[in-house]
């Protein structure tokens, strides 16, 4: 399928499902919250930039904001805060949303998960003391939101914060050292873990720029060979964001997102999140 007609598809799929006060809601019919107009957002900044649904959806967002800068999933649960780094993506150079975009940058750079010192006879394999972003306030950093953390950070033209460096050196700690990661643990019990494609391609993406190549070689060879038999959208999302980050976007990558797409209504209907991950691979990044 050509270029513009994949554009077409996943754009329209998003859309039709913006409800009346701009936001997403995770299911077509379903109210809008502020996690699924995150995701639809930052992948409409990439679909359709120019759109009447991403200028109404980055309205919203900056609704559910708080006084803060955080960005929680719903207003009742101000201790979720990671859909804040997907609405400083969606924000980042659009100068109408710059005081929010600079609100929620300033709270990212303040906040972090919780951190302890290592103990040499713990279970768990990575260094606990190394500062990256967790799901929610009080929580342990994990891979994703401290990925999303850094892409987010990048995007705004803070990469050289110094938050960034060590959530990069927190990725980095927390990649398996067979390659590849999972959702932020290494080892446990003197046991090596599996990898999965959504921890690792968010690991790839967010090291790119920020790492030498041979200090992923594994992780690549592991993302290069998954890919073939990657079918949902989260999955095969993040793969392709990761891969393309590094130049290594794998060959026929449309058609297999067109056919991810097409497989939707046979599982019930993807989420906003899911068609949204499945549209930033097939762009080839955060916006």
């Amino acid at each position: 399928m050509a270029y513009a007609d994949i554009r077409s598809e996943l754009t329209v799929a998003l859309v039709e499902r913006q409800v009346a006060d701009g936001g997403f809601g995770q299911l077509p019919g379903q109210p809008s919250r502020a996690d699924a107009t995150a995701w639809a957002s930052t992948a409409l900044r990439a679909l359709d930039p120019a759109g009447s649904a991403l200028h109404r959806a980055l309205v919203r967002l900056e609704e559910w904001q708080q006084t803060d800068g955080r960005v929680p999933v719903e207003p009742g649960q101000a201790h979720a805060v990671w859909p804040s780094s997907l609405a400083l993506t969606a924000w980042s150079g659009i100068p109408e949303h710059k005081a929010a975009a600079d609100r929620t940058a300033s709270f990212l750079t303040s906040i972090s998960g919780v951190h302890v010192e290592p103990d040499p006879e713990g279970p768990v394999g990575h260094d606990t003391s190394i500062v990256g972003w967790a799901w929610t306030d009080g929580a342990h950093s994990w891979i994703e939101p401290t990925a999303l953390g850094v892409l987010a950070l990048t995007s705004s033209g803070r990469g050289a914060d110094p938050r960034v460096d060590e959530a990069r050196r927190m990725i980095a700690d927390r990649q398996l050292p067979s390659g590849g990661w999972n959702y932020g643990n290494t080892t446990v019990f003197d046991r090596e873990l599996e990898p999965t494609p959504e921890g690792t391609g968010p690991g790839l993406a967010a090291l790119a720029g920020g790492a030498p190549a041979a200090d992923v070689q594994n992780s690549l060879a592991y993302a290069i060979e998954s890919w073939p038999r990657l079918n949902t959208p989260i999955a095969a999302g993040w793969i392709l964001i990761g891969l393309t980050a590094w130049d290594q976007r794998p060959t026929g990558a449309e058609d297999s997102v067109m056919a991810i797409l097409d497989r939707s209504d046979r599982f019930g209907g993807y989420t906003t999140e899911q068609l949204s991950l499945l549209a930033l691979g097939w762009h080839g990044g955060m916006p």
